[in-house]
């Protein structure tokens, strides 16, 4: 869940700068439930998460789902999503994604730090 747990340090450090603080206007309590939901969201992401969710929602009746669930369950639903667009659009958004990678790798090394593993390659590799 390394890639996870970097999206989610990104998120949190989104939250607290100015201009993308969406929950800037919260009182200090409700903004530490907010993180909590995005970074629960964002971890329940890992694939290795996907069988507890599967059974949790398929034992939820009715009403009787959590808000958390639901919420986590949406991003997981949209992470995989990509998985069952047509070939064409779904290699578009390969390359858009490797392009990010590489990108934030470039900018990274400029700035005299490591990049991530993930994101260490060339386009021309791929």
């Amino acid at each position: 869940s390394v890639l996870e747990n970097h999206h989610a340090n990104l998120a949190c450090e989104l939250l607290r700068r100015e201009g993308t603080a969406i929950g800037g206007g919260l009182d200090a309590e409700s903004q530490k439930t907010l993180r909590k939901l995005v970074i629960k969201c964002i971890l329940d992401t890992d694939m290795s998460q996907h069988g507890e969710m599967c059974q949790k929602l398929q034992a939820a009746t009715g009403g009787d789902v959590s808000k958390q669930l639901l919420m986590s369950a949406v991003i997981h639903c949209t992470d995989l999503s990509a998985q069952v667009l047509p070939w064409r659009v779904s290699n578009q958004w390969e390359e858009r994604i490797s392009q990010e990678f590489v990108n934030q790798a470039h900018e990274e090394n400029m700035a005299g730090r490591t990049p991530m593993p993930f994101m260490c390659f060339k386009l021309e590799d791929l």
